[in-house]
Order: C-alpha cells, then sequence, then structure tokens
C-alpha cells in the first residue's frame, strides 16, 4: 500500500478509509463497502458531491503541492500557506505544525475553499 486516508465525518460516526495505491485507489465505506477508482477526487465526488482536491494529496502531505501560488514559508523554510487551482476552484492550503524531526514532514494540514475547510492530521510517517 502506498498510503491510507481516513475520513471522519464531524457529525456522525461515518468513517471512510482510502487505500491508495500507484495505480488506483480502493474505497471502503462503514467498514463493508468497497470500491476501486483510478481518480479520487471524482470518486468523492461521486459519492460524497464534494469536490475535494486529493488527486495531489501526496504532493500536498510531502510540503510540495502542484498548482499553487501566492506561496509563503515560516522562518525555518517550510511552506506555511498557498493558495491550489484545481479544477477551476481555488482552495487555500496553510501548514500549522510540522514533526521536529530530522526530516521535516507535516504534522497538521488545513484545506479551505469558500466556507468549506478539510483537516488533515499525519499521525505517523514510516521511512
Amino acid at each position: 500500500m502506498y498510503y491510507q486516508l481516513i475520513l471522519h465525518h464531524a457529525f456522525s460516526s461515518i468513517k471512510v478509509i482510502f487505500n491508495i495505491y500507484p495505480s488506483y485507489t480502493e474505497m471502503i465505506y462503514n467498514q463493508e463497502k468497497r470500491y476501486t477508482s483510478h481518480d479520487l477526487e471524482s470518486m468523492i465526488k461521486k459519492f460524497f458531491g464534494y469536490s475535494i482536491p486529493l488527486n495531489d494529496i501526496h504532493n500536498l502531505i510531502l510540503g510540495a503541492p502542484k498548482n499553487v501560488f501566492n506561496i509563503k514559508y515560516d522562518h525555518h523554510g517550510n511552506l506555511k500557506n498557498a493558495k491550489y487551482m484545481n479544477s477551476k476552484e481555488i482552495w487555500e492550503i496553510q501548514y500549522i505544525e510540522y514533526y521536529n524531526t530530522p526530516t521535516v514532514f507535516p504534522k497538521k494540514i488545513k484545506l479551505f475553499h469558500k466556507k468549506d475547510f478539510i483537516n488533515i492530521k499525519i499521525y505517523r510517517w514510516i521511512y
């Protein structure tokens, strides 16, 4: 497996797991139903009605997203925030916290679009 993304709904017990591999994504909904797709964003749009910029999630989590502008860095040289263009929509990315390890990786990231926001928390890095 490449990596795993778990989405929790803020007001219910719904949990959706995405196992993301290099060539496809597997979605496990409510620990029972399984779906696969080559396009993570289309899968989320189809099942949940949201357009979330996750096809480039790997680069976003590493702090090196593509299609960004208005980039700002913190005093350590780490990405602090940027604007992200996705399917004609502009999202703001904020890198809230980084792990303090020899290799600096993000710990908390927030994505904002209009009134919507997504919190991304990375619990561990395996390297």
